[in-house]
């Protein structure tokens, strides 16, 4: 409101609604089943790990752009960037992106698994954070807050959560280099203001802008998969540091977010562009509520609900993809977790007719 005036208050007012009627007879409050169990703990520790060596070694191999491991991970980070410039995912970082939730619920089933069992899930889902966590120091914050804040939220699980995730936070910003930057010394302050700086940067230069059709395709476009279909998408903070850091012309050294209404106010009509966002954030959102909320998967929830919210500090779009690959997990893991094995009939059975009954 302060940065975008009247159309910023019209923009929130009008993604709000939609969403918030969505959030009506929210079965949130109902009490949760006890779904997710490790029937079949073997077969899915194994494909969990396998998926994680293949990825690690053929796929997006993120060890060697992980900021703890690599002093060139940020520079790695903004080369990819700018050489997928307008391409979409490929098979690797669409699985990627499903896989990010996995280690989340790993740690919820590991607390009614088997106390032999509980330091091996515990670790594999400690081994895929790190992994996960690239350059993203937001990745970071909301990881450990999700497993520090646990499954009951209290004054003390929230306090001891936050301090974890903000010397996690800290620690990051320190190896990345952060702390020694010249222009940008302060990690912590520049993570919540800049993004609203830069908005300010983006609406002084007064972009043309697209429709709220170029919206609504640019989020139809996130249902073709690139390995099946070569789509051109808007890589639309990419753009945006171009327009607002003409230096950078066709290589972005570093690249700046906007907040979602940097979106919502590129699309014109800014009303419409909002409804539409709020309509389809409220129907994702929806969705992956009642899949989640009948399962007792309280780390994942607050990740996910965390990461919503870090999101948002980027693009309403990614949000959109976020709550679209948090469905397909969801669906995907509840069906791998109901494979059990098959149980064998005592030898004494073996071979005979059970009787049957009515």
């Amino acid at each position: 409101m302060f940065i975008a005036g009247g159309p910023a208050v019209v923009a929130v007012a009008a993604a709000s609604v939609p969403v918030w009627l969505c959030t009506l007879g929210s079965r949130a409050d109902q009490p949760v089943q006890t779904g997710f169990e490790f029937k079949n703990h073997r077969f899915i520790l194994l494909v969990v790990l396998g998926y994680l060596l293949l990825d690690a070694t053929l796929g997006r191999q993120k060890f060697a752009d992980n900021l703890f491991f690599s002093k060139a991970a940020v520079a790695s980070f903004i080369g990819a960037a700018n050489a997928s410039v307008s391409q979409g995912r490929g098979i690797a970082e669409l699985l990627g992106a499903i896989a990010i939730f996995i280690p989340f619920t790993l740690w919820d089933s590991a607390r009614r698994a088997r106390a032999q069992l509980k330091p091996t899930v515990y670790l594999l889902a400690l081994i895929l954070i790190i992994y996960e966590i690239g350059i993203s120091r937001g990745y970071l914050f909301m990881a450990v807050l999700s497993i520090l804040l646990g499954s009951r939220l209290s004054p003390r699980s929230m306090a001891f959560g936050f301090s974890g995730a903000m010397v996690a936070f800290l620690l990051a910003s320190h190896v990345r280099g952060d702390f020694n930057d010249i222009y940008f010394s302060n990690p912590l302050f520049d993570a919540i203001a800049w993004p609203y700086l830069n908005l300010s940067l983006l609406l002084a230069k007064n972009p043309p802008g697209g429709t709220f059709l170029d919206f609504t395709l640019e989020f139809m476009k996130k249902f073709i998969p690139s390995f099946l279909y070569q789509k051109e998408i808007f890589s639309f903070n990419i753009e945006m540091t171009k327009l607002i850091y003409p230096r950078f012309e066709g290589y972005v050294e570093s690249i700046s977010i906007f907040t979602y209404l940097g979106e919502l106010l590129y699309y014109k009509p800014v009303l419409l562009t909002s409804t539409i966002a709020g309509a389809l954030l409220g129907i994702l959102s929806r969705f992956a509520e009642r899949l989640i909320s009948l399962k007792r998967l309280d780390s994942t929830r607050i990740f996910c609900g965390l990461m919503c919210i870090v999101l948002l500090r980027s693009r309403i779009q990614d949000v959109f993809s976020f709550l679209i690959f948090l469905t397909i997990f969801l669906l995907l893991w509840r069906l791998l977790s109901n494979l059990s094995p098959r149980k064998r009939l005592p030898l004494h059975l073996a071979g005979r007719e059970l009787p049957r009954h009515g």
